[in-house]
This record gives C-alpha cells, sequence and structure tokens, in this order.
C-alpha cells in the first residue's frame, strides 16, 4: 500500500463570491524532494476559474478536482458573542414592539454565556451588574418571530 501526504498551496485572499477551482494533483513535478516523490506526496491548488482553473482541472495527472465559491466568513463565537452582548446593552432604549422578545432570547443565550445572570423575572449583566426585567408570558408569537428574524439578521 502506498502512503499519500497531502500539502496544500497558501490560498491567496480573494472576493467573497469569486469561483474557485481546486484540483489535486501527485506533488512529483512540483517538488525536488526526493522523500516526498517516494512517499507519493500530492498537492492541492486553489485557482479562480477567471484565471483558467477549469482548464488546469482538465490536464494529465489531475487526479479530482471541484468547483467552489469564496463565502463570507462566519463570525467567530467571540465576535458573536460580543454582538449580542452589545444589542442586549442597547436594547434598554429600543421602542420596537418585539423589545421583550429581543430581551428574552438574547438573555437566554448570554445567560448560558455566563455574560449574564438570570434571576426570577430579570437578567442581570454580569459586568456592571444593570438589571432588565422581562415577563416571557407577555411575549406574543408575532413579537417572537419578528425578533428572531432580527436576530438571524445580526448573527450572519
Amino acid at each position: 500500500m502506498r502512503q499519500w501526504t497531502l500539502n496544500r498551496k497558501p490560498l491567496q485572499k480573494r472576493e467573497e463570491g469569486t469561483a474557485m477551482v481546486s484540483i489535486v494533483r501527485e506533488a512529483a513535478a512540483e517538488t525536488d524532494d526526493k522523500a516526498e516523490r517516494l512517499t507519493g506526496g500530492m498537492v492541492r491548488v486553489d485557482i479562480p476559474v477567471s484565471e483558467g482553473g477549469l482548464e488546469l482541472a482538465q490536464e494529465k495527472g489531475v487526479l479530482g478536482w471541484w468547483r467552489w465559491t469564496i463565502r463570507r466568513r462566519p463570525p467567530t463565537q467571540r465576535e458573536l458573542n460580543e454582538r449580542l452582548e452589545q444589542l442586549y446593552l442597547t436594547l434598554k432604549n429600543s421602542t420596537a414592539a418585539h423589545k421583550d422578545a429581543l430581551v428574552w432570547l438574547v438573555g437566554l443565550y448570554l445567560t448560558r454565556k455566563k455574560i449574564l445572570r438570570q434571576e426570577a423575572g430579570a437578567f442581570i449583566h454580569v459586568k456592571n451588574g444593570e438589571r432588565t426585567t422581562v415577563r416571557p408570558d407577555a411575549i406574543e408569537p408575532p413579537q417572537m418571530e419578528a425578533a428572531m428574524n432580527e436576530l438571524l439578521t445580526i448573527i450572519q
């Protein structure tokens, strides 16, 4: 049985929405390292379609290829926590109809992350001690739906 090692050429920063082709081929032609040629090294190369990626995928020696599109990187857990904490702190001045539902949803999430503490009928911010009263039984389904839609736009 032959052992394989897979190396990847560093991906250059590209704009969101760029169509790319990833190609996997043997690295023997790419390297001068005799050990890598003997162990059956492979290399992955990512090339934009606009720079001839599809034509290179059809060349001899290509083991496989696929198309993909560069997408926006999702927020990290830390970024998400910071966004939601900032939203929570600004909700006290909100006049939105779905304010209570938003406070409830964000409060539950931030309680799980130990940014807030939940007590009877209120959330308390751990760092500054700010108390926000909330009544989850008074939240109507349309308010909850509007709050969930707003949260989806914030976290993406």
